[in-house]
């Protein structure tokens, strides 16, 4: 079938620069309020925010890409288990989990070998 916007295709580096803006940016900006947990030690919430906090700097800076998607969707599956099954963590999770096969994009340090 032929594509209904052709010339578009010629800006798909952009779609994984928005993702991994997108999912960056909603780690940095929700990193206080998204692994504080009743029964859960102050330890293992201050890893889980380190961690949080050094795959979405990754993710906007777009160094290590594959390595920060991977740790925030791990992280995102945890959210996704322990929040009741919140529909936002999933889609987290698979934006997340996409990043590792479509790479980083542009404005990226990473480079492709």
């Amino acid at each position: 079938m032929l594509s209904l916007f052709p010339t578009l295709l010629a800006f798909t580096l952009l779609v994984p620069f928005i993702l991994r803006l997108t999912i960056g940016l909603y780690f940095l900006f929700s990193l206080k309020r998204l692994f504080v947990k009743e029964g859960r030690g102050t330890f293992v919430t201050y890893v889980l925010q380190t961690l949080s906090f050094l795959g979405s700097i990754s993710l906007i800076l777009g160094a290590y890409t594959q390595l920060g998607a991977l740790l925030l969707a791990l992280l995102s599956l945890i959210l996704f288990y322990e929040n009741k099954k919140d529909a936002r963590h999933f889609f987290l999770f698979v934006m997340s989990f996409s990043l590792l096969f479509l790479g980083a994009g542009f404005f990226a340090f990473d480079l492709p070998i």
